[in-house]
């Protein structure tokens, strides 16, 4: 009798219970592996996530040479083609630039005279330090991407693709993106998702795979051993395998490094599913629009357009019609990766990493966890709308109606003030 009811609990009352303040400013969490309620801040989940980001920098610092300078990549400047087999770091366009970071890099590595131990024990200590770096690495993407990819999509991940396998790191609308997950269904082979990093991360991950691990591999060129194809393909591996015969990180092992991380900061172990309860709770109680696109009586699966073509809304965009732009190649319409841009920034936004769009910019203002910075993009944002209306300022291009608002304000104090000040 238990087998029978407990799938029908879990459908109808869920594995995981949320119960927010009036304001929005906390949840009380409990699950079934945690049933006393534990109070989760949004302020700290804020500073959780940002200093991810922190934490992976400061990882790439401690195996940095010597007198090395963390190099500038423009990634304006990058060209790719997500539906492409070859990597990011190694299109046609792109090539030239990597090849002459990674081996400044390793020159620096091999003229480093701090370390008087052989080379082997050098490439030994610089792989246990990429091990940190890719743990902190994971830990930021679960934590700043919006909805988490689920930990087996994320272990599986690659940034080069292969026969069999898409390329999931791709650089789409000036964005660095993950697509092309394996889908938790038996009936499709890829999941329809895109998660966004921040610009903070994508500079780091652009470094960490574009030279890092292209001088990592290098290395063990140089000492004459053997280079694992995963090295060469999956982003998350173990550059030095010590109990395992896999290469590749195992689902287990990955969220035990989240949990560990998380557990140390708010007082509870965040695995993978814990945390995509947790965030979907934070879409369902501040961006309802993203989440909710229908009232959960209908059973709608398609657009009156589609019902009229026969076929679902998912089978119109992966099939139908597509627009050979940014997602050609990635199963996707180019609608609905706009659609996944805007869920990943949107938490961009709430944690201040770029100004919110203006759907959510009043929404995330009212927030506690917005700092100070956050108000001010939120003013200059509300701002910048009053100036392009009254200077019949074009708003499609954000950057340059923005730019024309800064001019304005300058003559005008009270905007001026308004800039200057949390709202």
């Amino acid at each position: 009798m238990w087998l029978v009811l407990k799938p029908y609990g879990q459908d109808v009352f869920g594995t995981a219970r949320t119960e927010w303040d009036e304001d929005g400013q906390y949840m009380m969490f409990s699950d079934n592996r945690s049933p006393e309620p534990h109070k989760i801040i949004l302020a700290e989940m804020q500073e959780l996530a940002c200093d991810s980001v922190k934490e992976v920098s400061r990882a790439i610092v401690k195996l940095l040479p010597v007198k090395y300078a963390f190099p500038s990549i423009d990634i304006g400047a990058l060209k790719d083609r997500p539906g492409h087999g070859t990597s990011l770091f190694r299109q046609p366009a792109n090539k030239p630039l990597f090849d002459k970071l990674t081996s400044e890099f390793y020159d620096a590595f091999i003229a480093d005279g701090t370390h008087k131990a052989s080379l082997r024990k050098r490439v030994t200590r610089f792989q246990r330090l990429e091990q940190m770096v890719l743990e902190a690495l994971l830990v930021a993407i679960a934590l700043t991407c919006g909805i988490p990819p689920r930990i087996f999509q994320l272990v599986d991940m690659v940034y080069s693709g292969s026969e069999g396998h898409k390329r999931n790191l791709s650089l789409m609308k000036k964005s660095l993106t993950l697509s092309c997950s394996k889908s938790k269904a038996l009936n499709r082979t890829h999941h329809a998702g895109v998660w966004v990093l921040p610009d903070e991360l994508t500079i780091l991950v652009l470094f960490i795979l574009g030279v890092l691990r292209a001088a990592s591999i290098r290395m063990l060129e140089a000492l004459q051993l053997q280079v694992p194809i995963e090295l060469q393909q999956r982003i998350f591996v173990f550059t030095q395998a010590k109990t395992s015969k896999y290469c590749s990180w195992q689902s287990v092992f990955a969220s035990n490094v989240l949990r560990t991380t998380t557990e140390a900061t708010i007082g509870l172990a965040l695995g993978p599913v814990r945390l995509r309860q947790i965030m979907t709770a934070i879409y369902r109680r501040h961006f309802p629009s993203l989440i909710t696109t229908k009232s959960s009586q209908e059973k709608v699966t398609a657009s009156f357009a589609n019902r009229q073509a026969d076929h679902t809304d998912g089978t119109s965009d992966c099939y139908y019609g597509l627009d050979l732009g940014a997602t050609s190649g990635i199963l996707i319409s180019d609608a609905a990766l706009d659609n996944c841009l805007e869920v990943s920034k949107t938490w961009h936004a709430a944690l201040g990493m770029l100004p919110a769009s203006r759907q959510f910019f009043t929404t995330i203002g009212r927030m506690e966890i917005a700092q100070r910075t956050q108000h001010q993009h939120i003013a200059l944002e509300q701002a910048r709308w009053w100036i392009c209306r009254n200077y019949h300022a074009s708003q499609s291009d954000r950057q340059v109606s923005r730019f024309i608002a800064k001019q304005v304000i300058k003559d005008a104090p009270f905007l001026e003030f308004l800039t200057s000040v949390s709202i």
